[in-house]
């Protein structure tokens, strides 16, 4: 019995360590994707006046203002109450959303309204019999 027990107590000691260290490198995997989602979200902002953004931090506090200045680690956001700079580590951000439409979205609802207009233009110079006979 003593042995049984024994064996059972080896077996937790010696890989219970590779399981915690399993799990923590996945969680250090998972972070750093999540850092570099939020280091893409404010990099396509842009920086001034124009990249207005909403920083949701850890502490459940929120940052409005627009981007200053960009780093590896970390970015810099005018807060639009106190008109101060403030630096945030990507580490403390939990959620960023933007003011108004990326420039990819803009260009790409450009293009629906032209294609939109052209379509418009055909189908009513058809039925107008300018031409298609």
């Amino acid at each position: 019995m003593l042995k049984k027990h024994l064996v059972g107590w080896l077996i937790v000691v010696f890989l219970y360590p590779a399981w915690i260290s399993n799990t923590f490198a996945q969680s250090l995997e998972q972070e750093a994707g999540v850092r570099r989602k939020l280091e893409e979200i404010v990099s396509k902002r842009g920086i001034g006046a124009k990249a207005r953004v909403t920083v949701k931090l850890r502490d459940r506090s929120e940052v409005k203002g627009y981007v200053t200045q960009m780093r590896d680690h970390s970015f810099s956001v005018l807060d639009q109450k106190s008109k101060q700079d403030k630096t945030i580590s990507y580490s403390e951000v939990t959620d960023v959303k933007g003011k108004g439409l990326h420039i990819a979205a803009k260009i790409a609802i450009g293009a629906g309204v032209g294609a939109a207009i052209l379509v418009g233009i055909v189908v009513g110079g058809c039925q107008a019999g300018w031409w298609c006979g």
